[in-house]
């Protein structure tokens, strides 16, 4: 009789014990679902996969179960349309990244989105291809209902990707581990969610340099927590907009933590005239120009310990502007600019910098007319050869407190 090792039959016992098998261990997703290949897709990226998707979609919301893409690149040529009911696609064998290691849907058609997302609709492991011509397409993926959740996403060269649709309440919205490569128009808008939406861990990428690009942009949002968003090379990173349509009576409350712009013309900007109150917490926002451009003068904004490097414009313009607070920042350049200050401030009810440091490349601040009320203290001003205030155009009402800095 042979001798069984003795580690084994421990592991043998334990398995028995927790009845737990192999064949259990495999994801019960793949199990169960509707896959597009047994409804005759083929996924070579040639012939036309949408009837054969449509019928997996009716199937799976009939039957209950989420309808499966296995390996493979299906091209699509009419808007498919989902709700309470998940389009999942294999596994990815790595992050969607410089490959695209999940299955593929070629979008081959402006006719309306690729996917239009209804209530519970849940997007998995699918990378989405549009052609490489620069056209003007209608979103990737259409946000028309409540509890959408998107993840490990992947699409490239749209011109609008996931957009909300300005109508439906998006609330309790889930989008992360997305990666959405060189955007025509914008990347992702997130309005209408009256509920704590989430968005984490979401690269927008241009790396074909396409121009007048956003990467984020937001209407009406209650409560967003949004983290770990990235911007590389579009000309805008974020934006807060007026939400079209008179139901959305305000902008967005919420916060945005360890997010990055690299190589962006603005990082922040703000238009219109709805109330937006966000904080921007612990990041780094590299740019050509601007950290934040602002022109609302209902928005407010508190800005704390991030990292600041603007080269061809000021780092905060503010043309028109509600109270902004910055403090725990370093403004830096990549070169000198005595023609922008780091700070130009046309017309804001309130500015307050503190706890900051300040490179020696430019000079500090202007003041215009219609800035009120200026408080800049605590902070650090390296040694240099440019005044503190550039320009000072302030009016006989304003108050300018400027204490306890170290520096010129």
């Amino acid at each position: 009789m042979k001798h069984i090792p003795l580690i084994a039959i421990m592991l043998l016992t334990l398995t028995a014990a927790l009845g737990y098998s192999a064949e259990k261990a495999k994801p019960a997703v793949l199990e169960t679902g509707i896959n597009v290949r047994d409804l005759g897709a083929v996924g070579d990226g040639e012939k036309d996969d949408t009837a054969a998707f449509e019928r997996a979609l009716r199937k799976g919301a009939k039957e209950k179960l989420p309808v499966i893409v296995t390996q493979g690149t299906y091209r699509i040529t009419r808007p498919l349309s989902m709700g309470f009911q998940s389009l999942v696609g294999n596994e990815p064998g790595g992050w969607n990244a410089d490959t695209i290691p999940m299955a593929t849907i070629i979008v081959d058609h402006a006719k309306g989105p690729a996917i239009n997302a209804k209530d519970a609709s849940s997007i998995y492991g699918i990378a989405f291809l549009y052609k490489e011509n620069l056209k003007k397409y209608p979103p990737t993926i259409l946000l028309n209902g409540n509890g959408i959740n998107i993840q490990n996403v992947r699409i490239q060269y749209c011109w609008d990707g996931i957009i909300s649709d300005n109508k439906a309440n998006t609330g309790r919205l889930n989008i992360e581990n997305v990666f959405i490569v060189s955007p025509g128009g914008t990347a992702v808008y997130v309005s209408g969610a009256l509920d704590i939406p989430t968005l984490r861990n979401i690269e927008v990428w241009n790396n074909l340099g396409r121009p007048d690009n956003t990467a984020f942009k937001f209407g009406y949002n209650d409560g967003l927590r949004a983290s770990q968003l990235v911007s590389f090379g579009t000309n805008i990173g974020f934006e807060l907009v007026d939400a079209v349509g008179d139901q959305w009576a305000t902008g967005t409350w919420g916060t945005f933590t360890d997010c990055n712009t690299d190589a962006v013309s603005i990082a922040w900007k703000t238009t219109g005239k709805k109330m937006h109150r966000v904080g921007i917490l612990g990041g780094f926002y590299w740019t050509h120009h601007m950290f934040m451009e602002l022109n609302n003068p209902n928005v407010e904004i508190r800005a704390v310990n991030n990292d600041i490097q603007t080269n061809g414009a000021p780092c905060i313009f503010a043309h028109d502007s509600g109270p902004v607070s910055v403090s725990n920042a370093r403004f830096c350049r990549a070169f000198e600019n005595e023609d922008a200050p780091f700070i130009s401030l046309d017309k804001i009810k309130s500015f307050i910098v503190s706890s900051s440091s300040f490179s020696n490349q430019s000079p500090i601040m202007s003041i215009g007319s219609e800035a009120k009320r200026i408080s800049i203290t605590g902070c650090i001003f390296d040694d240099s050869k440019f005044p503190l205030i550039k320009e000072d155009n302030r009016s006989s009402d304003a108050i300018v407190l400027t204490e306890s800095n170290i520096g010129k």
